[in-house]
């Protein structure tokens, strides 16, 4: 039952899964998708200076913060990011694409979320994990602690200024 739930909690917070069906290619696209030191590396690159782009312009922080709550494609979520000179100067910057930016997020909030999971002590089978995500990206997220840490503090920085734009919009 415990296993039911868990999974249940991991697709509802899933950002690829909430408002898709459950085999879309995005999610295919995900399963197959592996984290690297080097990718989540550069996305925390990139994500960091975005951060320091969006703390200048209120604007920019509001259009970052709208862009990660829609639910769109993963090939519209790169298409959109790429529209964006500042967002397409910080992905050339650090030779990442947008698509594989947007994965490296996906994927990081889907490995982390599972292993807070199984840190609570819930036993995962393998079938559990590999039907929600590459069990490559568990095991990275697990033993990569300097990469995620500093992927999560890019994350914590962008999110502290564009919440703070939002709230300058209220």
């Amino acid at each position: 039952m415990l296993r039911i739930a868990t999974l249940a909690l991991f697709l509802v917070v899933s950002p690829v899964r909430a408002g898709t069906p459950l085999e879309t290619p995005d999610v295919e696209a995900l399963k197959a998708f592996r984290l690297t030191s080097d990718n989540v590396r550069k996305a925390a690159a990139v994500t960091h200076r975005l951060a320091i782009e969006a703390a200048k312009d209120p604007a920019f922080a509001r259009f970052l913060a709208k862009k990660r709550e829609q639910g769109e494609s993963l090939e519209d979520q790169a298409k959109a990011l790429e529209r964006d000179a500042r967002v397409a100067t910080a992905l050339r910057a650090e030779s990442i694409g947008a698509r594989e930016y947007v994965m490296v997020q996906i994927a990081a909030v889907q490995g982390n979320l599972l292993a807070a999971v199984r840190a609570r002590g819930v036993k995962l089978e393998g079938s559990d994990v590999r039907d929600a995500l590459n069990p490559a990206n568990l095991d990275f997220v697990e033993t990569h602690r300097k990469e995620m840490d500093e992927l999560g503090r890019s994350q914590h920085e962008l999110q502290k200024v564009s919440e703070a734009a939002l709230g300058e919009e209220k």
